[in-house]
């Protein structure tokens, strides 16, 4: 009678913290500390110069990150308990996020090539479908306790985090150049859309 099983919330909740702050500190450790044999030859300016792919993927995969994270917090206030199939989706969540730090440091390493950039875009696809589906069934559950455009709003979110990676993952494919700025634009749509609904719910008070 496992399926019948509920779990302790707090735990769960203290756990998943620990992968998303463990994922996020972890980041920092795939850039190299430069020698100072390397700061003596070159000069320290062109220690940091070679090191900016790794500080922008840095900071790129701290920020999704933390999204991801808010994200959770946002809607993990609706989950009244953790039965096996919220569990089960929790624990895939954070596969997606525990491979962060390596994706990050793969993609950046091969920041000229198509592939490591694609497996990025694709861990990050992963992830958002776990939220997704999480998402889904607290909001089923949680109907009478959340309001309309908040569940809107949470629902623009974790499509935008599904749709966003996933179109920069085929775009990778045929448009190279372009995709690594394009990153950025996660951050855009996300403030637009927290504004657009935001301004729908006032409207609507």
């Amino acid at each position: 009678m496992l399926k019948n099983y509920t779990f302790q919330k707090e735990r769960i909740f203290g756990f998943t913290d620990a992968v998303f702050s463990i994922a996020i500190t972890l980041l920092v450790l795939e850039i190299s500390i430069p020698s100072f044999s390397v700061i003596k030859e070159h000069g320290i300016g062109h220690a940091f110069q070679v090191l900016i792919p790794d500080f922008i993927g840095f900071f790129v995969s701290f920020m999704v990150i933390a999204l991801y994270w808010k994200f959770y917090l946002i809607y993990s206030r609706y989950i009244q308990d953790f039965d096996n199939k919220l569990l089960s989706i929790n624990t895939f969540m954070l596969l997606g996020v525990a491979l962060l730090p390596f994706s990050t440091g793969f993609f950046v390493n091969g920041i000229n090539y198509v592939g490591p950039f694609t497996f990025y875009c694709g861990n990050l696809v992963f992830l958002g479908l776990m939220m997704l589906l999480q998402m889904r069934i607290v909001l089923k559950r949680a109907k009478l306790q959340i309001g309309k455009y908040d569940a809107a709003y949470l629902t623009f979110r974790a499509w935008l985090a599904v749709l966003f990676w996933l179109v920069l993952m085929v775009l990778s494919l045929y448009i190279h150049p372009f995709d690594k700025f394009s990153i950025f634009l996660i951050f855009v749509f996300q403030l637009l859309g927290r504004w657009y609904y935001n301004r729908k719910s006032r409207k609507h008070a």
